[in-house]
């Protein structure tokens, strides 16, 4: 069979797992499955045996009904927490949906040999371990296989990174937007769609517009879009309102996401049966659209997607504006009923002001050009002021516009600014359009007339924006850009752009899983073609279970009957599963919640069962937590039947063992002599930390020492088997065992820390990176990597258990570092500080020149404050920020 543990896992889809847990081809029911795919191979239902339940249900729940062999009979069953269990049975109409209770425990149990276990982390996390091996981390998933969670999480950071995004402030006013032939209506700041699309997460962040502002939809298809949609909304606890016909459906794919502080509200027609959303009507089967009074707009959305921007065209035409109008796709247009301002002030909005927005990017020569036409725009403004607008005054821009014009990237606004200039020409006199106006004049002048066109798309990433006037007597349209536009904005925009394609192609591709589902095809043909039949064994009384529990301590595998309710039997063990509490409460380990009991047990569970606190007396340990006999061993370290009365035998047999063979009482002495030790270790450690003081203001920095347990830690070797008898027998809470080996989220006794770290960072010298310096960034290198965050500094020594050879984690700035023998939290967050303040002063040479004393030009200025800010942001040490805050109001408040 599989024997490297990464083999075991299947990779079948985006967000769909197969994992065996079997060690021979006899196994009923090996495999576990994680998330759902349409593409789930018929022939693997057979052998799945049980169903991982995620927090954010990973994967797609509205078809888990074609990933489970139907009818349903009890053999596979569904674990997770069971809120969300009851309201996928909900969701599934299923009510005896097959379900494995779990409970809480106090102590975690580490993993062992021969043992499948579930760890349920309150964090959301999970961690499945067979044969003490990791065969799978769902918080390292969703970042290496790019789970849907994480790419929006990823993708709204990088829209927020582009300075010329569209800000909720420019959705105010009712309008729509075309974006890849989907129209997304927006008033008051919310973004609203009728059939939310798959790749509305990738159309949106390209087109400079955060995907998070899609708050309300119409949805009958229910489909992948409004399932990511609402995974997104629970995970940000924004709020989102859904419209269906199917309001049952409707109302239970909403129960499904509901809990926590997340707004989520099913909507249901009116009487007529129309929709209101966000002051937008949507009536009939084409769900044709009215915008709120006094607009007077309306068109049909389904013909919108079938006839493309002819039917926005026509219905704006009807309004009053010109024949011809051309909608732009990516291009938000809003609409206006106040009354339209006078030409002078059109003419310094659309067409002075947008001319400046220009002349501060690109080549010199090119903002020359911007400038001259301002230059010529003002004087066309002064004109106006002293008499009547007057078409002859666009006179004075045609030798602007000259047969070697070329003006880079700014060439993409001038059509903008041209169609404007008309618009403006139309106003003054209507009759004056033809062959001799203004922008049939300019184009004979260019060099390349379709530089005048308006384009069918948006190009590039600068914020245009539509300005529709709808009055009585007409309708007017005008462009401009929201925002100010400098080079490093250009910069940092198109950059964001860059990332979110560079993600989207890092996605994988289909072709992978296609191999891992014909990898997984070949392994089942080792398999059974039909799993042999269960045999139903009696359920023995209480206490020949005991007994049997108390004398056996490892049950050979052929005498093991499977159980009729087992989940995965992968060893001769039976599965469990185990959750974890956040660390950081009074040093309690993670808690573990085992299932053997439950597994065993003979009727069916329901999943109604709540979670409860087992208690840890040896009275409560002698019954199952469901108060029934097992027939197979239980897998927990306090709660086994039987298991505390062999391992009190084997306790009482070494202590007779030890007195007999020492005949003296001189463990006791030894114990006074630890008890004293640890009262004077407090003083050692305050006079290392004095000494470290003294040596920083002498301006001499030691390295810490090693205790014996980070030798261990760093060594990479494993504890020794002793070391986890001790903790198997023993019955002294966590917080008090300071000998074990560190759990998923268990440290050991802080030792003493350096306050700071001094590192030499030519040209600025030494710079002291702080035990919070450090302490921030490890525990945001946890959370990005799904492991539990430190309570405080004193964590900070020994490492935790991810501190391993061998172990990949993302960094900050979402490089992979590979953990070495021989690191530690200390070395490597110091590492990463000290090099990412190198890479800051190189950013500052590149404007303050080797010494970072060199004047910096007026024009550059702003754009260094924005770069320091930036650098502020980003930096991780302290003493960093500060010097850049100085420096700031040296080069840029001086």
């Amino acid at each position: 069979m599989i024997e490297n543990p990464v083999q075991r896992v299947f990779h079948i889809d985006h967000e769909c797992y197969l994992i065996y847990l079997g060690s021979s081809h006899t196994e009923y029911r090996p495999f576990l499955r994680i998330g759902n795919s349409p593409k789930l191979p018929e022939g693997i239902k057979k052998y799945v045996s049980t169903v991982l339940v995620t927090d954010n249900y990973t994967g797609n729940p509205f078809l888990e009904h074609e990933n489970v062999e139907l009818p349903l009979s009890g053999e596979t069953k569904f674990v997770g927490d069971p809120l969300r269990i009851e309201r996928l049975k909900q969701f599934l109409n299923e009510k005896n949906l097959p379900v494995a209770e779990y409970e809480y425990e106090t102590v975690e149990s580490p993993p062992q040999k021969g043992k499948s276990i579930v760890f349920f982390f309150k964090s959301g996390n999970l961690h499945v371990h067979h044969n003490g091996d990791e065969l799978y981390n769902l918080r390292q998933r969703e970042v290496e296989d790019h789970h849907f969670v994480y790419l929006a999480e990823r993708v709204s950071s990088f829209v927020k990174d582009n300075p010329l995004r569209y800000l909720s402030r420019v959705f105010q006013n009712p309008g729509f937007i075309l974006v890849e032939q989907n129209l997304y209506l927006f008033h008051e700041g919310r973004l609203g769609i009728v059939h939310i699309p798959a790749d509305f997460l990738w159309a949106l962040s390209r087109s400079g517009i955060d995907p998070d502002l899609l708050q309300w939809c119409i949805e009958d298809r229910f489909e992948e879009g409004i399932l990511h949609k609402l995974k997104r909304s629970v995970a940000i606890k924004r709020e989102l309102r859904v419209a269906s016909h199917r309001i049952e459906q409707l109302r239970s794919a909403i129960n499904l996401f509901s809990g926590g502080d997340t707004s989520l509200f099913a909507l249901e027609p009116d009487a007529s049966g129309c929709f209101h959303l966000q002051g937008f009507r949507f009536c009939g089967e084409e769900f044709s659209v009215e915008f709120p009074f006094p607009l007077g707009i309306s068109f049909p959305i389904t013909s919108v997607i079938s006839e493309g921007k002819s039917v926005l065209q026509k219905a704006l035409e009807k309004k009053g504006l010109p024949a011809g109008t051309r909608i732009l796709g990516k291009v938000p247009y809003r609409f206006f009923t106040i009354p339209l301002p006078s030409p002078g002030s059109l003419l310094l909005s659309y067409g002075i002001n947008l001319a400046k927005k220009c002349a501060e990017v690109g080549e010199v020569q090119e903002q020359e050009w911007w400038r001259g036409l301002v230059s010529s725009l003002t004087q066309i403004q002064e004109q106006w002021k002293k008499s009547s607008p007057r078409l002859s005054s666009f006179d004075v821009l045609e030798p602007l516009f000259t047969s070697e014009l070329s003006l880079g990237e700014t060439e993409k606004v001038l059509p903008y600014l041209i169609w404007n200039l008309e618009t403006l020409c139309r106003i003054i006199d209507p009759a004056a359009m033809g062959r001799g106006s203004l922008w049939e004049r300019l184009r004979k002048k260019a060099r390349n007339r379709t530089m005048l066109h308006l384009p069918e798309d948006r190009q590039g990433c600068i914020p245009l924006v539509g300005d529709c006037w709808i009055l009585s007597n007409g309708g007017h349209l005008f462009y401009q850009i929201e925002g100010r536009l400098t080079p490093l904005k250009l910069l940092q925009a198109s950059k964001s752009i860059e990332n979110i394609e560079k993600l989207r192609a890092s996605i994988e591709k289909e072709t992978y899983f296609t191999q891992e589902r014909e990898r997984l095809s070949r392994f089942l043909e080792q398999l059974h073609q039909v799993p042999p039949k269960r045999i139903r064994k009696p359920v023995a009384s209480p206490s020949t279970a005991e007994t049997q529990s108390a004398t056996t301590e490892a049950p050979k595998p052929q005498e093991l009957q499977p159980s009729t309710l087992s989940s995965v039997q992968a060893a001769p063990d039976a599965f469990s599963t185990a959750s974890s509490d956040q660390p950081g409460q009074d040093g309690i380990l993670p808690q573990e919640t085992p299932l053997s009991a439950s597994l065993a047990s003979s009727t069916l569970a329901t999943g109604e069962r709540k979670l409860q606190n087992a208690p840890l007396s040896a009275s409560a340990s002698e019954t199952t937590p469901f108060g029934r006999a097992g027939t197979t061993r239980s897998t927990g370290i306090f709660h086994r039947k039987g298991s505390l009365f062999a391992a009190g035998v084997f306790i009482l047999g070494g202590i007779i063992v030890a007195l007999w063979q020492f005949g003296r009482p001189e463990p006791v002495k030894k114990i006074l002599q630890v008890e004293k030790q640890e009262l004077v270790e407090p003083k050692e450690v305050s006079k290392e930390l004095q000494s470290s003081e003294a040596q920083r203001e002498k301006g001499v920095f030691t390295p810490l020492k090693e205790g014996p347990s980070q030798a261990i830690q760093e060594s990479g070797r494993a504890p020794s088997k002793e070391t986890l008898d001790v903790r198997e027998q023993s019955r002294i809470p966590s917080n008090e065992q300071t000998i074990l080996p560190a759990g998923p989220a268990e440290t050991r006794p802080s030792e003493a820390l350096p306050s700071t770290y001094t590192a030499d960072i030519p040209p600025l010298g030494a710079i002291q990176i702080t035990v919070l310096d450090v302490f921030y960034l490890v525990n945001e290198i946890a959370e990005t990597n799904g492991y539990r965050r430190l309570d405080s500094p004193k964590d900070l020594r020994p490492d935790p258990n991810w501190i391993y050879p061998g172990n990949r984690f993302k960094l900050p700035d979402s490089s992979t570092y590979l953990v070495k023998r021989g690191d530690t939290l200390w070395h490597i967050t110091t590492r990463y500080i000290e090099e990412e303040v190198a890479k800051g002063i190189g950013i500052l040479k590149s404007y303050l020149g080797p010494t970072l004393e060199s004047p910096v030009p007026r024009a550059k200025q702003y754009e260094l404050e924005e770069t320091i800010g930036r650098l502020q942001k980003g930096s991780h040490c302290k003493a960093f920020v500060e010097y850049l805050e100085k420096k700031k109001k040296e080069v840029v408040y001086r």
